[in-house]
């Protein structure tokens, strides 16, 4: 479904476990369907937010390593060094 963009058939597998026996994937079915519009979303587009998560994961890494050091115009002269 993800390979061939297409989202009748995320429809019909949400439709065919909805009311299987296993809590967990009936926990799952049920957890998809409340962010229904965002898992439609990711099935059609191949756009994702990776890099931006990379930036962030980055940028507090950083801030955690700082932590307790010389104060915050020591810790912006850090990321701006590290931004490339």
């Amino acid at each position: 479904m993800f390979k061939n963009k297409r989202v009748n058939l995320l429809n019909k597998w949400l439709n065919y476990h909805e009311n299987s026996s296993i809590k967990q994937i009936k926990s799952f079915v049920n957890g998809v369907k409340k962010d229904y519009q965002s898992v439609k979303n990711c099935v059609i587009y191949s756009y994702n937010n990776g890099v931006l998560e990379g930036n962030v994961n980055r940028l507090k890494m950083i801030k955690r390593t700082m932590y307790g050091r010389a104060g915050f115009h020591l810790l912006r002269q850090k990321i701006l060094f590290n931004i490339n």
